[in-house]
């Protein structure tokens, strides 16, 4: 691998970790090929664990969330897909029904998998 095979990598991965790409943070021109390895092993181990901590995260979310599912169901929604249809309609009217379904995977820290569940719902 090159080293701007590596550097991309650094950038990459840091940004997974952190959010933002790493500019400016290293003089990568001074680093040898062996620092540069070691920093890219370095920071894609902090990527792995935001990864984990993420999964980890939204594994709860997704549970707290079907947790809510089976209150809406026995407050009277019946069915799953009712439930998912009055949850979904209780949202803010400023978001396009096209996006409701990703907007509401955001805001309810859901994995993305849920997005197609929560469309057919909607489009019931």
């Amino acid at each position: 691998m090159n080293r701007e095979h590596i550097i991309s990598a650094i950038s990459d991965d840091f940004k997974d970790a952190h959010g933002f790409r790493p500019r400016g943070i290293w003089d990568f021109d001074s680093m040898s090929d062996s620092e540069l390895l070691a920093l890219s092993d370095r920071v894609y181990e902090e990527a792995r664990l935001a990864y984990k901590e993420e999964e980890d995260r939204q594994a709860q979310s997704a549970k707290r969330f079907e947790e809510l599912v089976l209150d809406t169901i026995r407050m009277g929604a019946g069915d799953r897909q009712t439930a998912l249809k009055w949850l979904l309609a209780a949202q803010d009217d400023d978001w396009y029904p096209d996006d409701l379904p990703g907007m509401f995977c955001f805001e309810y820290d859901l994995p993305y998998s849920y997005e197609e569940e929560l469309k057919a719902a909607l489009n019931a």
